[in-house]
């Protein structure tokens, strides 16, 4: 009798534990969370209702266990059935509870993860943190949507611009949660002590996790005694969880943190400019732009920084939302300060009035906006900010016309316009350019007046775009800018008397640099736009930094005015007394704009280049003269004076005298002429510019800068004839092996600019004939060393003859070594430009560099199309293109790589069937690094390789205008290349993603082709069930499916 009720309450138990089984796997092959809750959670309770005994209670508890057990340590692509099979278990539990206040499930489930929360598996401790996570999900409900709008409200309340000086704390009520936590407070307890130690994992797979499921209770309302009991908050471990070291914490935290005080505003923010991983910061910016649409709780300076950010991703509709709700932001604040004394102004009943009022208060804005980035420093930023501004808000949303905002703005100061006063006037036009720059006041301010006029006249020249309305906006240029002739008097004296203000520039610009820099004045009433930023430490360097921007907005002002003679004459006069002299500093980017501006419009005619040269060598001539030291001897020699015989003599070359600073400054000067692409054929001066410049003492100049620029002049003398480049080419490629790091770039851009004009097969016999020259005048050091080692020891001529045979006949040996090491040495140049390209601590901007340059060869003729050196080059450009680690470490080079593949290949077959070659070089070499187990060939996506070189290699992608796309797909030979790989090695390791292409190759046009390609499929399809007898399936479905395409082919072929 007793063994009777034992085997009911068995096959009872056995019965419950099947039903709970069947359930569980519904849930485990459900599509949505409302199939889970209809089919598995609800029988599931209906279930356990239907329990009493303690026994089969337990038998269901055992179940889940195995269940748990089983979903944790199993494996496959079925992750999200998985963690949807143990979310429906945790809602199991949570329902019981909130049905009849019955805890043995949630008990269960804390009991397993206590128990297992120290296992020493990373899997099973991860898992237990995720089962953590998802109880605090399930048993946190979200508050009233009243709290949460009264919330937002008050933080929409907290402007900026009136934040009071409290803590976060205080401003935002810390009683009041978003969330809360309907879990057993001891539940709680225990679940969350197991998370303080698990956040510190020495696992990143358990440290996520556990950020999920702190995150999950970040916001929920914690009791007063755990509250005293623990150290830190939910919120604050989820916090401190963007400094962990491994990326994918901290992207699941930024993922999971709710934004809802200004310290957490600044925490994302500080991430999004300070994060070493690009995408963390990419996520942190979309985070803030996502959460903050008003922008109203970023601080000024915050706002600065997220648009700096902005400006140098790649989102550019992001940074236009942005800038216009900045600048909204701002117009809003400006309006409030000026609504009181505008009053009666703006209240007229001249509706044009009233118009002109809205622009004016926009451009002011603006002007405040501008001023705060700072756009001596931030010069493009803000002028980009300025496009956006302007075409977005003032054209675009107020559906206005940019004729009719330019003619508002100019409309204010004439006869009849709006009163203002002096500081509300932040825009310059032709009646009063002159009064606003002559005024004493702030230099910056100024500056800034000066890039706001030189931005508006460049929105009214079309430099911006929209070249179709370039005829309605000549009223609005004739309305901002003089003539010519006018403008640049105004420039000399404006140079010649300083900007003024605080620290007023009191030297000449244009004069000799005896006289001081700048001289202490009293500062007059502030502009509008006047900003209250601190002056750097060095004021020295901000006043260069300070002029040289001044400078840039008054010359970059000149191409945008109507020409005339005597203005073009006083233009030359002004730009060449600048080059002159030599104490106002002068950036690289300005300087080329100023040589490439007097080359276009002064000196436009090929017949005119030697003109230009003689001007040129005569501004170098009059910085030497006027800073070299007194010396009657060469006083009268002149550095463009061609001397052969003593090129580098200290003596006789006045360069050698004078200071770096000049000597820079010379360099600049003639670098930026051979930039110019004009100067490009041998003369005279040149000749003497290049003997003076270009010595042994500024190849090998202590300041990177002036060295860089000597090679680079050297380059372009390599460029004027075939005899110089195989005399200095070594040379430059010996200054690029001696530096590292950034201070590659310049000599990157030189050896690739050669290979580009050359063609690599010269460059590298070049290189190796050098190296052998090197060689042959050692050897010949070491015999004439022997023979007076055999004469001082005694020995004959005869012993020395025979020692010499003998190394002779060793020699002949070494003959077919010596090819293969000269094979090797071709190959150098190129594995230089690969190892920048590829090598992962290589700094961005260097990588991007090496794969432009490698691409630029493929495309210009630079590396010969089926050559070695291509096959090679392109083969590596595939790794780093399909490199996940590459393309989150350099992503320019990623996006160069992206553009350049449909190019090349679209130019005709032969680049398509290198593509082919490249690829299976490619797929060779990380065959052979997997079997090094080198970490490089686990993080290239070969199946995406794959598939990409496929499409790139099909027809649709050949040009239409290809010579030779008449000639058919190359695709019937990519085919006939894998199927003869794999039939040769069918272990191959790519085996398999080879076969996967098959059935996607282009159809087959000629009918012997696809003979020979039926032939070969049959003949591997055989081998391949010879050989494995049944097995390989996979590989057999892809070859049998392609035999019945080309059957097929055939056939349509046949009719």
């Amino acid at each position: 009798m007793v063994s009777t009720n034992l085997d009911e309450e068995a096959d009872n138990c056995a019965k419950l534990r099947a039903k709970l089984s069947t359930y569980l796997k519904r849930a485990y092959d459900a599509r949505n969370d409302g199939a889970v809750n209809r089919h598995a959670i609800e029988p599931m309770v209906e279930l356990f209702d239907q329990v009493h005994s303690d026994l089969d209670r337990q038998a269901l508890l055992d179940e889940l266990k195995f269940r748990l057990d089983l979903l944790i340590v199993s494996a496959g692509n079925v992750r999200a059935s998985r963690h949807r099979c143990m979310k429906a278990i945790v809602n199991f539990g949570v329902a019981v509870y909130d049905k009849a206040q019955n805890g043995v499930v949630l008990d269960f489930l804390v009991d397993y993860c206590k128990k297992f929360a120290e296992a020493n598996a990373d899997l099973m401790r991860a898992a237990v943190c995720l089962l953590i996570a998802l109880i605090f999900e399930a048993t946190t409900t979200r508050k009233c949507d009243e709290i949460v709008s009264t919330i937002r409200r008050r933080c929409e309340r907290l402007s900026p611009l009136v934040l009071p000086s409290r803590s976060d704390s205080d401003q935002f009520n810390a009683s009041i949660h978003l969330t809360r936590c309907t879990l057993p407070a001891e539940h709680y307890r225990t679940l969350f002590d197991l998370l303080t130690h698990r956040r510190r994992d020495v696992s990143h797979d358990v440290r996520i996790p556990a950020i999920r499921a702190l995150a999950a209770v970040q916001d929920a309302e914690i009791d007063v005694e755990h509250t005293e009991a623990i150290k830190e908050t939910p919120k604050e471990m989820l916090m401190k969880a963007f400094n962990d070291p491994d990326r994918e914490c901290r992207m699941e935290a930024l993922g999971k943190l709710t934004v809802c005080s200004p310290a957490h505003i600044q925490l994302v923010l500080n991430t999004a400019v300070n994060d070493e991983h690009p995408m963390v910061r990419r996520a942190a910016l979309e985070k803030i732009v996502a959460e903050n649409r008003d922008f109203h709780r970023l601080k000024t300076r915050d706002r600065v920084t997220l648009l700096k950010n902005l400006v140098h991703g790649s989102n550019y509709t992001q940074f236009k939302e942005v800038t216009d709700e900045l600048v909204s932001l701002w117009i809003t604040d400006y309006i409030k300060k000026q609504s009181q004394q505008n009053e009666t102004t703006t209240n007229k009943n001249i509706r044009k009035k009233k118009t002109v009022f809205k622009h004016k208060l926009f451009f002011n804005a603006l002007a405040m906006l501008i001023s705060e980035l700072d756009p001596i420093r931030n010069e493009q930023l803000c002028e980009e900010v300025f496009v956006v501004a302007v075409m977005g808000l003032a054209v675009e949303r107020r559906k206005t016309e940019l004729v009719e905002f330019v003619g508002a703005l100019v409309s204010c100061d004439e006869p009849g316009g709006l009163e203002q006063t002096e500081d509300e006037q932040c825009f310059l036009h032709r009646a009063n350019f002159r009064q606003k720059l002559f005024i004493r006041g702030d230099g910056a301010d100024k500056a800034n007046l000066l890039f706001l006029w030189r931005c508006l006249l460049q929105l009214c020249a079309c430099r911006y775009g929209r070249p179709e309305t370039e005829a309605k906006l000549v009223d609005c240029r004739f309305k901002l800018v003089p003539t010519m002739t006018d403008y640049a008097q105004f420039v000399g004296d404006f140079l010649h008397g300083g900007l003024g203000g605080t620290y007023e520039v009191g030297r000449d610009v244009l004069a000799t640099p005896a006289r001081p820099v700048f001289q202490r004045t009293q500062h007059d009433t502030p502009l509008a736009m006047h900003s209250a930023r601190k002056r750097p430490a060095d004021k020295e360097q901000y006043e260069q930094q300070l002029i040289h921007y001044a400078m840039r907005q008054l010359f970059n002002i000149f191409p945008l005015l109507e020409m005339d003679d005597i203005g073009k004459s006083h233009w030359h006069e002004l730009a060449f007394s600048v080059l002159a002299n030599p104490t106002v500093t002068l950036r690289e980017q300005f300087l080329q704009e100023l040589v490439v501006s007097l080359m276009f419009h002064h000196y436009p005619k090929e017949e005119q280049t030697e003109q230009a040269l003689r001007c040129f060598c005569d501004a170098i001539n009059n910085i030497v003269t006027r800073n070299l030291q007194t010396d009657h001897s060469n006083i009268d020699r002149s550095p463009s004076y061609s001397s052969n015989s003593s090129r580098d003599s200290l003596h006789l070359n006045p360069m050698a005298k004078l200071d770096d600073p000049i000597r820079i400054r010379c360099m600049s000067i003639f670098t930026a002429m051979l930039r110019s692409g004009r100067f490009m054929r041998s003369s005279v001066e040149l000749d003497g510019l290049y003997e003076a410049l270009i010595t042994k003492e500024s190849l090998a100049a202590t300041s990177a800068e002036e060295r860089a620029m000597a090679y680079q002049c050297l380059t372009w003398r390599c460029l004027f004839s075939e005899t110089e480049a195989v005399t200095f080419m070594p040379i430059i490629w010996h200054a690029l092996q001696l530096h590292q790091g950034r201070g590659l770039l310049p000599y990157l851009d030189m050896i690739g600019d050669l290979v580009r004009f050359y063609g690599y097969a010269k460059m590298a016999s070049w290189y190796v004939k050098s190296l052998d020259e090197v060689r042959e005048v050692d050897d010949t050091f070491m015999v004439e060393e022997e023979q007076e080692r055999a004469v001082a020891e005694g020995r004959s001529v005869t012993q020395m003859t025979r020692s010499n045979t003998s190394e002779e006949d060793t020699d002949a040996d070494m003959e077919e070594g010596d090819e293969l090491a000269a094979d090797e040495r071709k190959m150098e140049m190129l594995d230089k430009y690969i190892h920048c390209a590829r090598h992962a601590q290589m700094e961005p901007q260097v990588a991007f560099r090496a794969t432009e340059h490698i691409c630029g060869w493929l495309l210009c003729g630079g590396l010969r199309i089926g050559s070695a050196e291509s096959v090679k080059a392109l083969a590596h450009l595939l790794l780093v293109m399909f490199n996940t680690e590459s393309r989150d470490r350099a992503p320019e080079a990623h996006v160069c790589l992206s553009r350049f593949l449909p190019c090349f290949v679209a130019v005709n077959r032969r680049h398509q069937q290198l593509l082919i070659r490249a690829f299976m070089s490619a797929f060779s070499l990380l065959q052979t690094m997997s079997l090094a187990l080198q970490e490089e060939a686990r993080q290239i996506d070969t199946v995406k390789m794959a598939i990409s070189v496929q499409q790139f290699t099909a027809l649709s992608m050949l040009a239409e205008r290809a010579v030779d796309r008449h000639l058919g797909t190359v695709h019937s030979e990519f085919a006939q290349k894998v199927l003869e790989m794999v039939r040769d090695n069918p272990d191959e390791l790519f085996a398999a993603i080879y076969l996967r292409l098959l059935p996607n190759f282009d159809p087959v046009e000629q009918r012997e082709t696809l003979q020979n390609l039926l032939l070969l499929c049959n003949d591997t399809i055989m081998h391949f069930e010879d050989l494995y007898e049944g097995g390989s399936v996979g590989k057999l479905t892809n070859l049998r499916a392609y035999l019945r395409i080309l059957t097929k082919r055939a056939d349509v072929l046949r009719q």
